[in-house]
């Protein structure tokens, strides 16, 4: 019975064809669930929780309930990987909305501690993923920093794994993440070994897209700071201009005042002479 729901479970979870023999995958889990509920009390919390997953899709509301059962169910049966994965759906209800941030990444934290203790490096991988995306939506510089951080531990993952493909996409993630705090270097060279991975898959270049993207933010930089130096150097020249026109002044009153003072001292001598020969 065991080997049978997990068949199910996997096969609905894996292959689109069962998928679609079924309508739509909410109602065969559905079905799933009401055959193992009662009887296999992980069967059933796996199945709540790949329930839950595509409820968040569309309806948030049963998503919530059903995602708390789950997490209770899994907390009194003492099963780490159910508790994890519904922590995991949890994060990913809170993540539709912004200002549940500390929550939603405290659940996925909990979760990737979980991961870790069951040496799962699939999900580990996951939450990891899953802990940097909300992150960088948060679109601020500390969440930039912190979402590069914990990308760089994706990217380690995927390279242990020698997943190509994996390497790209978070590559490209890095690199715009660079460009967002301004280390346009770093962004330039992530990039550029992400479209040599890209090359080899033959795939179209999404990195190019981002490389060119990068370049025309670094021109329009670097024509800012032209302009800037532009208006600073006309600054300066009119600065020195009036400079030179207030010495000038200067020099002309000080003429002026020493040649009335010499203009003064003359009438007086004139004037004494005057009364001498008197």
């Amino acid at each position: 019975m065991k080997k049978l729901v997990l068949f199910l479970l996997f096969a609905l979870l894996v292959n689109p064809g069962i998928w679609a023999q079924n309508c739509v995958k909410i109602d065969s889990l559905n079905r799933v669930w009401r055959l193992v509920k009662g009887k296999d009390v992980k069967a059933e919390i796996n199945t709540l929780n790949a329930l839950v997953y595509e409820y968040t899709k569309d309806h948030q509301g049963k998503a919530a309930f059903l995602s708390k059962r789950a997490l209770e169910m899994a907390q009194d049966a003492k099963y780490e990987k159910g508790i994890a994965d519904a922590l995991m759906n949890n994060g990913l209800i809170e993540y539709q909305e912004l200002h549940h941030a500390e929550i939603a990444i405290s659940d996925y934290q909990r979760a990737l501690k979980i991961y870790k203790n069951l040496n799962d490096e699939q999900s580990v991988v996951k939450a990891l993923e899953a802990i940097a995306d909300f992150y960088y939506r948060l679109a601020d510089e500390t969440s930039y920093k912190n979402a590069l951080n914990t990308y760089k531990q994706v990217l380690e993952h995927k390279k242990k794994a020698n997943d190509i493909r994996g390497i790209t996409a978070i590559s490209e993630k890095l690199g715009e993440l660079y460009s967002h705090l301004g280390q346009y270097k770093k962004g330039e060279e992530i990039l550029q070994k992400a479209m040599e991975h890209e090359d080899f898959l033959g795939e179209n270049s999404n990195t190019a897209r981002l490389l060119l993207g990068l370049y025309a933010h670094m021109d329009q930089l670097q024509a800012k700071v032209n302009g800037e130096t532009s208006k600073s150097n006309t600054s300066l020249y009119i600065i020195i201009g009036l400079s030179a026109l207030a010495l000038v002044l200067l020099i002309t009153v000080i003429i002026v005042i020493n040649q009335k003072n010499k203009a003064q001292q003359l009438a007086k001598i004139e004037e004494h002479s005057t009364e001498a020969v008197s």
